[in-house]
């Protein structure tokens, strides 16, 4: 397997580790999220949507019995000023009613509707004394708001808003009791994340160690060992042994450096050998020229001694010369000849 492969291969069993590790915890960062995005704000929505109704009703009981005094106190003062205060009590008690059947759901709708129709039976009621006093008849007034039917109408309308406290307060309860799951569930939920992510990322760890271990080590040991091969053969080279030859069988980068080396070696072999051969052939050629040049000069002074000698032949051939004439001629003859 190539060296660019296996770091390819490493790379990318590491870089899909790391997008599905980052990919699951991102799933369950989203299912952790959920309480705190739409669960836990919609049980605060609900919490306030009650807390509004909560006050609608307290308002509804305070506007209630500001009509109950105002009707009574006109019934027996005859003073305008409740009965002024009566109608315009009246106008924001039936304006709260209304919004509270618009802001309630259907149970509390229907509690309000019911309210609503109590409440307008008693206006009529109220009306009605009010109407009796304005026509000077304060006894029979009385003796209505005093009355059983009157009573009764009160104890239905009462019984209204102690119904709706009632069902309030069991809904407060279930509103806060669905917050704190959801805040418990949160909470697990990023207990649960952190224990997961912890296993994840050990899993991680797990998988780039044993990736490091069937890939990166083998890869470090086979280019630290051919490192050490080359460093070798260079010191051979540096110091003039061509012999050296790197083992390496793989066929990858690893091999191909080997067998580069090698072939280096073998040309620089190939060429010192001839170097050196062509080094002892002209080291032969040159001790042949000197041997040339020695018989050569020898022959030269053979050639001499021979022209010496034909010289005092000549001399000695020569009829009439004395022995004297011969020994001074030869005499002559020898240092011009051996020049």
């Amino acid at each position: 397997m190539k060296i660019a492969y296996r770091l390819s291969l490493g790379t990318f069993i590491i870089t899909a580790a790391v997008a599905m590790l980052g990919f699951i915890l991102l799933v369950q960062i989203e299912k952790a999220s959920q309480p705190l995005t739409q669960d836990i704000p919609n049980s605060i929505k609900e919490l306030n949507r009650a807390v509004n109704l909560d006050g609608l009703a307290h308002d509804i009981i305070y506007y209630d019995e500001v009509l109950t005094q105002a009707a009574r106190n006109y019934a027996f003062t005859e003073d305008e000023n409740w009965k002024n205060i009566y109608l315009e009590a009246s106008q924001k008690l039936d304006t709260i009613i209304n919004l509270a059947v618009d802001s309630g759901d259907g149970r509390d709708s229907q509690i309000f509707q019911e309210i609503g129709y109590a409440n307008r039976l008693l206006v009529e009621m109220e009306l009605e004394t009010i109407a009796l006093v304005d026509s000077g008849k304060t006894d029979q007034a009385v003796a209505l708001l005093e009355s059983t039917r009157y009573r009764d109408q009160k104890t239905i309308y009462k019984s209204g808003i102690d119904r709706f406290f009632l069902m309030k307060k069991q809904g407060y309860g279930s509103s806060l009791s669905s917050a704190q799951r959801a805040i418990i569930e949160s909470v697990n939920r990023a207990k649960e994340i952190n224990r997961r992510g912890a296993y994840l990322v050990f899993i991680f760890i797990l998988a780039v160690i044993i990736v490091a271990i069937v890939i990166i080590f083998p890869l470090s040991r086979s280019v630290s060992k051919l490192l050490a091969k080359i460093q070798e053969v260079a010191s051979r080279i540096a110091s003039g042994d061509f012999s050296f030859r790197i083992k390496a069988d793989s066929k990858d980068e690893i091999g191909r450096i080997a067998y580069l080396m090698n072939a280096i070696s073998d040309s620089l072999q190939s060429k010192t050998t001839s170097i050196e051969s062509l080094n002892r052939e002209i080291q032969q050629r040159k001790i042949a020229e000197s041997n040339l040049v020695r018989a050569r000069e020898q022959l030269d002074e053979r050639v001499k001694e021979l022209k010496c000698l034909y010289g005092i032949s000549d001399v000695v051939e020569e009829y009439g010369n004395s022995l004297n004439d011969i020994y001074q001629q030869a005499v002559n003859i020898i240092p011009q000849g051996m020049k």
